[in-house]
């Protein structure tokens, strides 16, 4: 029983500590040293170390913690739906993930420039996002040739990726919000289905509870 807890407690202790260096490395685009960490986490520096002995554990913690968890936008069943729906289950889903994880993983990605394991990673991480979207979107995209369906796939991809979220943020200063509605909108003339109505979607986060509000820029 004691060791049971003991494994549990080193567990957590570990979780907290890989938690609060991504959010590190999202916010300042860097690792933290150990004695950054240590003040962080609230622990003492010996236990950094022991947990994480030199600079390339603290890599590879940071890069397995975003690898199971960059790219998820987990399916739901729409057949019920109508196409509008289905842009905004979408673009909602998309946007809260891109809310948690897109800066710590363009940190990453610029930390980790030339890494061949990072870089299987975000392709991977791209391979499901396309399988997703096209399971999501699979009525509209029916109506489509095999060729133009593979090629407005990759499109909607690269519409809706971390590097278009960040560019939206950092250079256009957009909101979540705004971004829901650039992204809904392209989304809806690319696949050719009604435009999407701004007070709709308002009314659409009124009716999730405001699940999709805004989350601060340092939150991560």
């Amino acid at each position: 029983m004691k060791q049971r807890r003991r494994t549990k407690r080193s567990r957590l202790t570990y979780q907290k500590i890989v938690e609060a260096l991504i959010r590190h490395v999202g916010m300042r685009s860097r690792l933290p040293s150990h004695e950054e960490l240590a003040r962080t986490v609230g622990c003492s520096r010996s236990l950094i170390f022991f947990y994480f002995p030199d600079r390339e554990h603290l890599l590879t913690a940071a890069h397995d913690h975003l690898k199971s968890t960059i790219g998820l936008s987990p399916s739901v069943r729409n057949e019920r739906l109508d196409s509008a729906q289905r842009v905004r289950t979408y673009v909602n889903r998309w946007v809260r993930v891109c809310q948690r994880r897109a800066r710590p993983f363009m940190a990453f990605l610029a930390l980790n420039a030339g890494s061949l394991d990072f870089a299987s990673t975000a392709r991977r991480a791209a391979e499901q996002r396309l399988a997703d979207i096209e399971a999501h979107f699979a009525a509209e995209l029916g109506r489509l040739p095999a060729s133009q369906r593979s090629s407005l796939i990759m499109a909607l991809e690269l519409l809706t990726d971390f590097s278009s979220w960040t560019r939206l943020r950092s250079d256009r200063k957009a909101t979540a919000s705004d971004i829901r509605m650039i992204w809904s909108s392209a989304i809806a003339s690319l696949l050719a289905t009604p435009p999407i109505d701004e007070e709709a979607l308002r009314r659409w986060d009124i009716k999730t509870g405001g699940q999709f509000a805004e989350i601060p820029m340092h939150a991560i």
